[in-house]
């Protein structure tokens, strides 16, 4: 059930689509996990989340729109839509149980940032040092985005092998009962895995796939 998970990481992308600080930029060369067509999907089945697909469906100026849908009933995820909804009403769409969720990514062999008119905000790049920071503003809120792991072997495993990832802990969320967002990126292989932790000590987490690689 790989696809389960998807618009609860396109929603935390969402999280981050905003103004970017001085001097935090990705840069790079876009890479193939960018392209049209291309298509993500996730290993874990999430009670009250069902009939999900997410897809690469526009490219331009080296910039990503995924596309993604699903029938979401999880009283968490329910919470995080309602109140992210508003804010972001050009990407979230609710229909009944029925959820859309449009974001702006860029992705660079530098690493992935998410992508606004205001400015892009640097999700992981992968020359990270343990202790980078990016941060940026959402809704008049500081969310900060720090590095606080990076593998020095192949400790973490995903799709059947165990990789090297960089752990970056996404904290300063007030919207839906969000605690923290805890992203797994490689430089092969992007977003690998996503943590969700609520308020209420609830956690939702998944490995995520790519069809393209970088």
């Amino acid at each position: 059930m790989r696809n389960y998970f998807l618009v609860v990481a396109l929603l935390s992308i969402t999280l981050f689509s905003c103004k970017k600080d001085d001097g935090l930029v990705l840069g790079g060369t876009p890479t193939p996990m960018g392209e049209i067509g291309n298509t993500f999907a996730s290993s874990h089945n999430i009670p009250g989340l069902s009939t999900v697909s997410a897809e690469v469906t526009g490219f331009e100026d080296g910039v990503s729109i995924i596309t993604g849908t699903g029938t979401l009933t999880n009283p968490d995820l329910v919470d995080l839509v309602n109140a992210l909804a508003p804010i972001f009403p050009s990407k979230i769409t609710v229909n009944g149980d029925e959820v859309s969720v449009d974001v702006s990514v860029r992705f660079t062999d530098k690493g992935i940032a998410s992508v606004q008119p205001e400015g892009d905000l640097v999700i992981v790049k992968y020359d990270a040092k343990v202790g980078d920071v990016y941060t940026g503003k959402v809704d008049g809120k500081t969310i900060t985005n720090k590095v606080v792991a990076r593998s020095t072997d192949y400790d973490y495993f995903w799709d059947g092998f165990m990789i090297k990832v960089i752990e970056v802990e996404s904290t300063g969320h007030v919207n839906g009962n969000l605690n923290k967002v805890t992203y797994y990126a490689n430089h092969k292989f992007g977003l690998v895995g996503v943590k969700l932790l609520f308020d209420n000590d609830n956690t939702i987490s998944a490995s995520i796939y790519s069809d393209n690689i970088n």
